[in-house]
């Protein structure tokens, strides 16, 4: 037998990085997808194979690459982290053959990190016979998370167990709330990747050294957050890209946004998009665009017409899905 496990991706709608300081972040499951495949083995060994090209095998932690190269080691770490997670969890010693398919874009922000978590340590478990609920999955799945964005604030693995449109703070804990309507974006990924670890820890500097009124900042986006909410209840599409595009300048502000961001947020603004920002860590990655079902082609025409690519998201409601199936 063998666990098959499906985690959804993710965009922050409003409140990436001041999130982190317990400020209402804005989240939606988004229809892309990492589907993990996980098999028991005899040998004791460890093999972790990704259809992006990258492939190792891990005898007692040391990697041995099959394909990939070095790179293999560093994309698949947190992989392996999720693994050896749920093998201490549960006090088990036993050899896996793991195999990991995506179609979220990596290291753009759209959550492909917390996805492969989340269905890895869904997958593992199954497949060692262990029942684990959602907050179980969610809190193990945090353990890689810290590997790629150093002090996460756990909301893209949280997003990829429950699916669905959330509205989450640092201290709610595994009980985020659910806002119950439907929404269609626009994503435009510059092509760009990027370390979101590396931004988190830039603007915790900042704030420790209250540079820039980062703390001020604070104040702003829980308000942003708030009004978001009452837009949502409203369906006041209006407001949320006005709020949108409010929130794209504080992360300006900040210091997390490029030029390549930027450029495309103007673009489809100018496009007739009723609002644009950046979502997830920044510095390159990807944007999103809230627009009319009328303006959705010429948005997404500016996208590629400034060096983006577009795609369209939906809501998805279902979050981790795992089953054992036959080998």
């Amino acid at each position: 037998m063998k666990a098959v496990a499906v985690a959804p991706g993710k965009v922050i709608l409003y409140g990436e990085h001041f999130v982190v300081y317990n400020v209402p972040a804005i989240v939606m499951a988004i229809d892309r997808a990492v589907k993990v495949l996980v098999s028991p083995r005899d040998d004791g060994l460890l093999r972790i194979c990704s259809d992006l090209g990258f492939a190792c095998e891990y005898e007692n932690g040391t990697a041995k690459p099959l394909m990939g190269g070095r790179k293999s080691v560093t994309f698949l770490e947190p992989v392996r982290i999720a693994t050896k997670t749920v093998l201490e969890h549960f006090d088990e010693k036993k050899g896996l053959n793991i195999d990991v398919y995506s179609t979220i874009p990596s290291s753009v922000g759209l959550g492909s990190s917390g996805a492969i978590s989340v269905a890895t340590v869904a997958a593992v478990s199954k497949v060692l016979g262990h029942e684990i609920d959602k907050e179980q999955i969610w809190r193990l799945s945090l353990q890689a998370e810290r590997y790629v964005h150093v002090t996460p604030s756990g909301i893209d693995p949280l997003v990829s167990v429950y699916g669905g449109l959330l509205v989450w703070r640092i201290q709610d804990g595994s009980k985020p709330k659910r806002i119950d309507r439907d929404i269609v974006l626009i994503v435009g990924n510059t092509g760009i990747q990027r370390s979101t670890g590396k931004f988190v820890s830039m603007v915790g500097k900042k704030k420790a050294r209250k540079i820039e009124g980062i703390s001020q900042l604070m104040g702003v986006m829980s308000w942003i957050s708030n009004l978001a909410l009452k837009a949502f209840k409203e369906m006041d599409l209006v407001t949320l890209g006005v709020l949108m595009n409010m929130n794209h300048e504080l992360l300006k502000v900040i210091g997390v946004s490029h030029e390549s961001l930027d450029r495309l947020v103007e673009a489809t603004r100018k496009a007739g998009a009723l609002g644009s920002k950046l979502t997830g860590g920044g510095g390159g990655g990807c944007m999103i665009s809230l627009a009319t079902p009328s303006k959705r082609a010429v948005v997404c025409k500016a996208i590629e017409e400034n060096g983006g690519q577009p795609m369209i998201v939906r809501k998805h409601n279902a979050g981790v899905k795992v089953q054992l199936v036959k080998s």
